[in-house]
């Protein structure tokens, strides 16, 4: 019996005892060279054809990161069984008919001139319980605290004050980013699974430290992708006894407003219950579709299928989307989407789904179909200001009143897109309790005309205000001379 059947054995049996376990369905995969699964090691490697990868080492060059390119990078998510010897990769192994097929989906990206990285955590996330792993990405006392899982399958405990496997991921990015002065321009963070989360944790590491002044501006992800992303059921002792699903909506509104592009894409049900939680509040924040990846049969399959999809994709011009009265004038999802594109399809108003090339794995002939949902369409009925006639210097609050199509007010996590003719303002908000906000200021005196409209960036404008900065009041006061 080969050891990798042994292992999913093994991990047939932990499903008995803990529940769901998302275990890869591809071939064994290689670890990484230098790789010693007895040996703590956590961190980025770059990756460059034909899966060759180097980890990122401060101070030693490397041939596959390039600080004047695009930069996309993926964390994974739980790891259970074997994920101590065998870390995951962008090699994606997959039945064609009779034939089993193995693609390198990180070429495309390579060839194009991009960046492309593993953040990997896989021996904290190797736990027989998804929620011991959830844990680490947030804090480093959960119930497991930060301990590891060599190759023997035993545990070991991370040196003291081992930070959570988030801010590890913090971290290491920044360290990764900033070494040689990044100028890459565009950033994509995507996370599979619980690596969603993570994903999601280290753009508002990132907010925070740039707020901070830790961290520069231009290393805040242009583009975070969710791919089949799990969330726990359940309130958490270690989140102040909130859901992980919450939390991250939470986070998701505030990011919204530095212009971040969010894409979250379903091809499971292991992700929602009760299984997971499926966190359908959080679906109107961004671009929503649902993939059937009915070319495998098993829900770990489709659930593992999410992110290779995505990377794969790039190689191709689609998936194209439908024509048709419900469908919105674009040409493709997935990777190959552009950002202006997304940007357009992050609306409230319409979900997708794939209606085509379901049952082949190529991403090259999948379509996608828009359905507008059940409360929509959504429209901005009012725009306002406060002070209607703000000092160039001080911001304005902009606030939009939304409502649905019965004109009752808008349910929470309604998208609107803001726009101004001068200054700067939040490019996004959600709504809650029918109205969404934001913040518009300028250094400079003058006419700003300000949009609003819940059909996505370069959507048609449904409210309009005009306002005018004046110039600052200074108060002057008579100085008086002691001798």
């Amino acid at each position: 019996m080969s050891r990798y059947l042994k292992i999913l054995i093994l991990t047939g049996v932990l499903l008995l005892l803990a529940g769901p376990v998302f275990v890869p369905k591809t071939s064994i995969r290689a670890a990484p060279a230098g790789y010693d699964p007895n040996v703590l090691s956590y961190g980025m490697y770059w990756f460059g054809l034909n899966n060759a990868r180097q980890k990122f080492e401060p101070g030693q060059p490397n041939p596959y990161f390039d600080p004047s390119r695009p930069t996309v990078i993926f964390v994974h998510g739980w790891q259970p069984g074997i994920s101590a010897t065998e870390p995951p990769n962008f090699d994606y192994t997959y039945l064609d008919g009779l034939t089993l097929k193995t693609v390198h989906t990180a070429d495309a990206w390579v060839n194009a001139g991009w960046n492309i990285g593993i953040f990997y955590w896989n021996q904290f996330s190797d736990e027989a319980n998804v929620t011991d792993a959830e844990a680490k990405i947030w804090v480093n006392d959960g119930p497991k605290n930060m301990r590891w899982r060599k190759g023997d399958g035993t545990y070991a405990d991370a040196p003291l004050g081992t930070p959570s496997a988030g801010e590890l991921f913090y971290q290491t990015y920044l360290a990764a980013m900033t070494e040689n002065d990044y100028t890459g321009g565009e950033i994509r963070i995507a996370g599979h699974s619980l690596g969603s989360q993570m994903a999601v944790r280290l753009t508002q590491l990132l907010r925070e430290g740039i707020a901070a002044g830790e961290a520069p501006a231009k290393l805040l992800p242009t583009r975070v992708v969710l791919l089949d992303p799990y969330w726990s059921i359940g309130a958490k002792t270690w989140l102040d006894n909130r859901t992980t699903g919450e939390t991250v909506r939470d986070y998701v509104t505030g990011l919204l407003r530095q212009g971040i592009l969010f894409e979250w894409y379903r091809s499971s049900n292991l992700t929602v219950e009760p299984n997971g939680y499926s966190n359908d509040p959080l679906q109107p924040m961004m671009l929503y579709a649902e993939m059937h990846p009915n070319f495998v049969a098993d829900d770990m399959s489709k659930h593992i299928a999410a992110r290779h999809l995505y990377f794969w994709a790039y190689a191709f011009n689609g998936p194209a989307s439908c024509t048709g009265t419900l469908c919105i004038n674009i040409d493709r999802l997935l990777a190959k989407m552009t950002n202006d594109q997304l940007a357009a399809l992050m609306r409230s108003d319409y979900t997708w789904s794939q209606t085509s090339g379901q049952t082949t794995a190529t991403p090259d002939d999948d379509t996608y179909q828009s359905s507008l949902r059940a409360d929509a369409p959504y429209t901005v009925t009012q725009l306002t200001a406060s002070p209607a006639a703000p000092v160039a210097g001080f911001p304005a609050i902009l606030t939009a009143t939304v409502q649905n199509k019965t004109s009752s007010p808008a349910g929470d996590g309604v998208l609107v897109t803001f726009n101004t003719s001068l200054g700067t303002i939040f490019a996004r908000s959600v709504t809650g309790g029918g109205v969404a906000t934001a913040s518009l200021a300028s250094a400079m005196t003058g006419t700003a005309r300000i949009t609003a409209t819940t059909t996505g960036a370069g959507g048609t404008a449904q409210r309009v205000a005009v306002i005018t900065f004046g110039p600052a009041q200074y108060l002057y006061l008579p100085v008086i001379w002691k001798n």
